[in-house]
């Protein structure tokens, strides 16, 4: 048996160029949005990626995520969540006949972020309460990663992936309530003011993907 012909059959079928694997995938993040700092509560999704040959692989994953604010600007609470589709391309390096394979990746999406926070009293207010209702945006991601792939039987894969992804500012309504008056909300096209943004959104995370071979 030839060198080429032994290599073919010890070859992870994720590898052979025209395959499709599907899996869902999982993990946690902490990110930072200018003043807003928190941490994932959890991430869940679906992926999926073509083969289109040994080494370069083409993904789309879905996902949803659910984040709670640790810290920001002013004391306070809120949570900001996240649904997100992302495409990247996948390289992989070394002998696919190896049941451990790094790769990197990089990619670009749309992410639709839902944030709310509550703003608490501070002495130096003299009574005003500041909140930021419920909103939701929509911007473009990229992300960049890297991480190992092992190959647990014939037709499953596990990834192992940190990431890095940063999107465009998370845009905000601010509403404020002075003592003995009404709330009154800097929203779009009131008064001729303009929403408030986070300056940027990054989020850096881990996790795990299972993916079956078809």
């Amino acid at each position: 048996m030839s060198t080429e012909q032994h290599l073919a059959e010890r070859r992870s079928p994720a590898a052979r160029p025209g395959r499709v694997s599907l899996g869902v995938q999982g993990g946690g993040a902490i990110f930072d949005m200018n003043n807003f700092i928190g941490r994932s509560e959890g991430a869940y999704g679906v992926t999926g990626r073509y083969h289109v040959d040994d080494n370069v692989s083409i993904g789309l994953t879905g996902e949803r995520s659910r984040r709670r604010l640790t810290r920001f600007a002013h004391p306070g609470k809120g949570r900001i969540d996240g649904e997100r589709a992302i495409a990247d391309v996948r390289y992989t390096f070394g002998d696919q006949s190896r049941r451990l394979r790094p790769f990197v990746e990089g990619g670009v999406g749309r992410t639709r972020e839902t944030a709310q926070f509550m703003v608490a009293p501070r002495p130096e207010d003299h009574g005003a309460r500041t909140r930021i209702p419920k909103t939701t945006d929509r911007n473009f991601v990229h992300h960049v990663g890297a991480g190992v792939t092992a190959r647990l039987a014939a037709n499953v894969e596990l990834d192992a992936r940190v990431a890095h992804t940063m999107s465009d500012n998370l845009r905000y309504p601010t509403c404020l309530t002075l003592p003995g008056q009404q709330e009154r909300c800097d929203l779009p096209n009131t008064e001729g003011r303009l929403w408030r943004t986070t300056g940027y959104a990054r989020e850096y995370r881990g996790d795990l993907a299972l993916r079956i071979l078809f």
